[in-house]
């Protein structure tokens, strides 16, 4: 099959465009590429190490056997005095915040009853820690 001279002709006109285009983008990215790192001047940021804060939130961690035992701080814990050792927590430090740590095997009803009395000692918050399921 042969190409007429009209027909190449017609060939090289339908891809004129298209390069124009493409030059255009590329032009349009690389000038804004410079700007972009225009942004940023050097200054003098602030040290992390100066803004951070040495006190950290005090975290009270409370186990939930599979039994439905209580721990806190290594200590057995009874579930009748669990609000109370939590109103104590309370007032000592009132940044402190509850992670409650349940066993896998521990019925929830535990873990639930464990929460509402964080709740009612006036914690409105607590992180529940867990393991990654397979």
């Amino acid at each position: 099959m042969k190409i007429r001279p009209s027909q190449e002709s017609e060939a090289k006109m339908e891809i004129t465009p298209l390069i124009d285009i493409l030059f255009t983008l590329i032009i349009f990215f690389l000038a804004t590429a410079t700007f972009r790192e225009q942004e940023y001047e050097d200054m003098d940021l602030p040290d992390k190490a100066k803004t951070q804060s040495t006190d950290m939130p005090k975290f009270i961690v409370i186990n939930v056997r599979e039994d439905g035992q209580l721990t806190m701080a290594g200590d057995s814990v009874k579930m009748a005095q669990l609000e109370a050792h939590l109103r104590r927590e309370r007032e000592t430090d009132s940044s402190a915040k509850v992670q409650v740590r349940s066993h896998g095997e521990a019925a929830f009803k535990h873990a639930a009853v464990v929460l509402a009395k964080c709740k009612s000692a006036g914690f409105l918050k607590a992180t529940i820690a867990y393991d990654a399921l397979e």
